[in-house]
């Protein structure tokens, strides 16, 4: 039984020591995840060929049982844009009960291979191929929204991706040129609002401005998803799928296509046994300098990386709490790595000698990297 406890829930652990103060700032984190994660799970369900409120129900349950039954107290559960290709062909040509069952038969067969312990194979694919993979993935799911990214006038979209270049040629002189401008700058706010804050979210800004846009200017030939589909209120009807052994023996196919992409998408990131991995939100300035140095320490880690990708700056008090969190790794035996250290906050780490106290090869220009220098300290 020893084995296993790995698999125990870290909710069950942490609610014992669990706070008020915790409770707030865990409050306003899923708040901030839900004003993200809910448009963005609208948009995938409608790439995948669904309704937009079964991209919301899928978020809202998943969403939790993630959080109950997952092993990390830090851990964000969420879609994921890579599986839009796979699910849009499985529903296109079998429907949901065809996804429903291939979901299941993808849960067991990683299940399987997690006892088999086939995540240790993740080391002897290259690198070209995961990243060939995941361009493929990005190609895959640009080409699928091009019919409403231009506003075409034309019918279902097929599944194939050859086909969808040739349906496109043919109704490419039905572009809608309002609907396309409303798309252009979506599209630019989210590549650009970066520069602006790193705190709102790109394309939550790009979600209020179109919307403004179109609502205001009463562009009424710009399609909404209001226009487009049919939202039903409410939670939905639970019902059976219709289950057949010849249903069941197409799907485990792409069930096996399933269970392979979501075990590299967990697996590209691995995180060593050794490692703990927090990621810092925001600057580090005074009064906000101390919210992460009270770290937990388990057994068997001796590396804490700090992703700092979404920290643009930092003054001295920041830098004494970085010192303060070496010394603690320090007494731990424990390595600090900094990963994806910003402009600002770097000259300020350099100037206070910072750099040569927590050693320039702990200093990685991001999460990969810095993965990798853990793995070597294990």
């Amino acid at each position: 039984m020893d084995a296993f406890k790995y698999i125990k829930p870290k909710l069950f652990s942490t609610l014992k020591n669990y706070t008020g103060a915790q409770f707030a700032k865990d409050l306003v984190a899923g708040i901030i995840v839900a004003i993200i994660a809910l448009p963005l799970s609208i948009a995938l369900a409608i790439a995948s060929g669904v309704n937009p409120e079964q991209g919301l129900y899928t978020a809202v349950v998943a969403g939790f049982f993630i959080s109950f039954l997952g092993g990390s107290r830090v851990q964000i559960g969420g879609p994921t844009a890579a599986f839009v290709v796979i699910i849009y062909g499985i529903i296109a040509q079998y429907g949901m009960a065809g996804l429903t069952i291939a979901t299941f038969l993808a849960g067991i067969m990683m299940i399987v291979m997690g006892l088999l312990h086939f995540g240790d194979l993740i080391k002897f694919i290259p690198k070209t191929i995961t990243v060939g993979f995941t361009l493929g993935i990005a190609v895959g799911i640009l080409v699928g929204q091009l019919k409403d990214f231009f506003g075409l006038s034309m019918g279902a979209v097929p599944a194939e991706f050859a086909e969808k270049m040739i349906a496109y040629a043919q109704h490419i002189n039905t572009i809608h040129w309002p609907t396309l401008l409303i798309g252009l700058i979506a599209l630019l706010i989210q590549i650009f609002w970066p520069r602006v804050s790193q705190k709102i979210p790109g394309s939550l800004v790009a979600i209020i401005v179109t919307t403004a846009i179109v609502g205001l200017g009463h562009i009424s030939s710009v399609k909404t998803i209001g226009d487009l589909y049919t939202i039903k209120a409410g939670l939905p009807t639970f019902t059976m799928p219709q289950l057949s052994f010849g249903l069941i023996r197409q799907m485990i196919s792409p069930a096996f296509t399933i269970a392979i992409l979501a075990s590299i998408e967990s697996l590209l990131k691995h995180v060593p046994n050794n490692t703990v991995v927090y990621e810092i939100f925001g600057s580090l300035f005074f009064g906000a300098a101390n919210d992460f140095l009270n770290f937990n320490h388990e057994e068997g880690k001796n590396v804490l990386i700090l992703r700092m990708r979404n920290v643009p700056a930092m003054d001295i008090s920041g830098l004494e709490a970085l010192e303060e969190t070496l010394e603690i790794c320090q007494k731990r035996g424990m390595t600090l790595i900094l990963s994806h250290v910003n402009k600002q906050p770097y000259h300020v780490m350099e100037k206070a000698g910072f750099i040569e106290k927590v050693g320039q090869e702990n200093l990685c220009e991001n999460i990969d990297a810095s993965l990798k220098r853990a793995a070597s300290l294990a």
